[in-house]
C-alpha cells in the first residue's frame, strides 16, 4: 500500500483476567558496603537470573496472597516484608534514602520486601510499585539485611564492585593528574579528557560528570543532603563552581605553591 510504513508488530494487550506475572526493574538498584558484588562468582549471577526467569512464569498476585505466610508460593521463595526495628534487621527504612521521597514515606503501600535467590545464595531486596513491578533495591548475597542462623546472626562483609565505567573514569583522573604543562598540545589533551568525563548519553539530555571524592567529604556531603531538604548534589556543585570561578587565580596559585613546596 502506498505510503504505508511498517512499524513492526504491536505487542498484544493482556487478556482480561490474565494473571500479572513477576516483572523487575533495576532503576533503584544500588551497591552499599556489605551489600555489594565484589566477592561474587559468575555462578551467583547465573543463579540470580534463573530465579528471575522462574518467577517471571509465576503470578505476583498469588505470591502477595500468601506474603509473610509459611504456606503457598510466597514461602517457597521466602517472600516477605522486612520488619524494620527487628533486632536482627540491620537497616531502618530511612536508610533507603535513594528512593523517591513519596515512596519512602509510604510504608503501608510500599513496604520493603525480600525474596531468596536460594538459602545459600542470599536475598533480593526491593519493593512493588502500583503496577506490581518489583524494583530491586539491594542484592544481599550474605544475608546481611536480616541476620539469620545461617550466618550465625553476624554480618559477613561484602564489598562494592566498581563497574568498568567507574574504573575508566578513575584512570582518566590519574592521567589528568599527571598532565601538567602550558604548551598547546597538553592543553588540548587535557580538554579532550575533561570532555570524556562528561556523560551526555542520558535520555533527558542533561550532562553528568563523575568526580572522585575523598571518604570524609563524601560522608559530609551525604549528611548535608539528608539534613537540608531541597538541596542536591547539583546545587552543591553549582555553588562550589561559582565560588571557584570567583577565586580561581588564588586557588590555582595556592595549589601550585603546595605542589612545589613554596611558602613553607
Amino acid at each position: 500500500m502506498a505510503g504505508h510504513t511498517d512499524r513492526g508488530r504491536v505487542p498484544p494487550k493482556p487478556r482480561v483476567g490474565e494473571p500479572r506475572r513477576w516483572r523487575f526493574s533495576f532503576r533503584y538498584w544500588k551497591q552499599l558496603p556489605n551489600f555489594g558484588c565484589d566477592d561474587l562468582k559468575d555462578g551467583w549471577f547465573v543463579s540470580l537470573l534463573d530465579r528471575f526467569r522462574e518467577m517471571g512464569k509465576q503470578s505476583v498476585d498469588d505470591a502477595l496472597d500468601y506474603i509473610d505466610s509459611s504456606d503457598g508460593p510466597a514461602d517457597a521463595m521466602r517472600f516477605h516484608r522486612v520488619t524494620h526495628g527487628h533486632r536482627h534487621v540491620t537497616m531502618n527504612r530511612a536508610d533507603f534514602d535513594w528512593l523517591d521521597a513519596a515512596i519512602l514515606a509510604d510504608e503501608t503501600n510500599y513496604p520493603i520486601l525480600q525474596f531468596q535467590v536460594s538459602t545459600a545464595l542470599g536475598r533480593v531486596v526491593g519493593y512493588l510499585d502500583d503496577e506490581r513491578v518489583f524494583h530491586v533495591l539491594l542484592l544481599d548475597p550474605n544475608h546481611n539485611l536480616w541476620l539469620s542462623s545461617y550466618s550465625n546472626y553476624e554480618i559477613r562483609p561484602n564489598g562494592v564492585l566498581d563497574s568498568h565505567y567507574a574504573n575508566l573514569h578513575a584512570h582518566l583522573d590519574k592521567v589528568l593528574a599527571h598532565l601538567d604543562g602550558r604548551n598547546d598540545e597538553v592543553k588540548r589533551a587535557r580538554a579532550a579528557l575533561v570532555r570524556a568525563k562528561t556523560d551526555r548519553t542520558a535520555p533527558d539530555g542533561v550532562a553528568r560528570v563523575l568526580v572522585p571524592v575523598e571518604k570524609g567529604l563524601e560522608d559530609e556531603l551525604v549528611e548535608s543532603l539528608k539534613t537540608n531538604q531541597g538541596r542536591n548534589v547539583a546545587a552543591v556543585l553549582e555553588r562550589g563552581l561559582m565560588g571557584f570561578i570567583e577565586d580561581a587565580d588564588t586557588i590555582i596559585e595556592e595549589a601550585g605553591d603546595a605542589g612545589t613546596g613554596e611558602g613553607e
